[in-house]
């Protein structure tokens, strides 16, 4: 891509953070720090990350001031916002914690989580009384434990948040419900099946971390 791409790909992106990572397929740091990249790519999936290889890309890299790999820089209305040079993943994870913002998107309609199309087997009905709404925000403390959990709607909508893990299996519900207003349901994880009853339960003694959870109407 030449920086007229790039551009372009900064400008779609809106307001949305922008964390882009500078790298080479012949540098060591790089190859270590791409899971962690990725993982961060899930965790704040609000935000558009990209990587670009500063060979392929050089005229890309040139216009960027890349000096050495890997870099990282953070855009926000095309502009840059952040760069931290080297393999320093917790100094960026904490600069895309600051900048992503804690409330997530609603997915596009029907849309599987990490590609193709329409909702899961099984699913339940839709019932087209019921409308489907941005859910309300959810106050994450970011200095403690935390977790991601999707939840497929009963029309396919899937939304993804995260929790504390301290958080109660009711913050769940309530999060779902502000979603799905006047909707009567339970939560069932998709594997093993089960419905979460007990919502006095906290996150993690419910074993939800980063679970994939459905909504069942009643």
């Amino acid at each position: 891509a030449n920086k007229a791409e790039f551009d372009d790909f900064l400008s779609k992106s809106g307001e949305r953070l922008v964390v882009v990572d500078f790298h080479a397929t012949w540098c060591g740091p790089c190859k270590r720090v791409a899971p962690e990249y990725e993982a961060l790519s899930k965790e704040f999936a609000q935000s558009n990350f990209v990587k670009v290889d500063v060979d392929t890309n050089k005229e890309t890299a040139q216009e960027c001031g890349i000096r050495a790999m890997p870099t990282f820089q953070l855009y926000k209305s095309r502009k840059l916002i952040q760069q931290i040079q080297g393999a320093d993943m917790a100094q960026l994870r904490a600069a895309v914690a600051a900048n992503a913002g804690d409330k997530w998107s609603t997915l596009q309609h029907g849309q599987t989580l990490g590609g193709g199309g329409g909702g899961a087997a099984g699913s339940t009905q839709a019932d087209p009384s019921l409308q489907v709404t941005t859910p309300e925000h959810v106050a994450v403390d970011s200095s403690q434990p935390v977790t991601t959990i999707q939840v497929q709607l009963h029309e396919g909508t899937r939304l993804q948040q995260r929790f504390n893990l301290s958080a109660s299996v009711q913050t769940i519900y309530s999060w779902v419900e502000s979603a799905t207003p006047g909707a009567t349901f339970d939560l069932v994880t998709q594997y093993p099946r089960a419905t979460l009853s007990d919502k006095s339960l906290s996150l993690e003694e419910a074993k939800l971390q980063n679970a994939a959870l459905r909504q069942v109407l009643n």
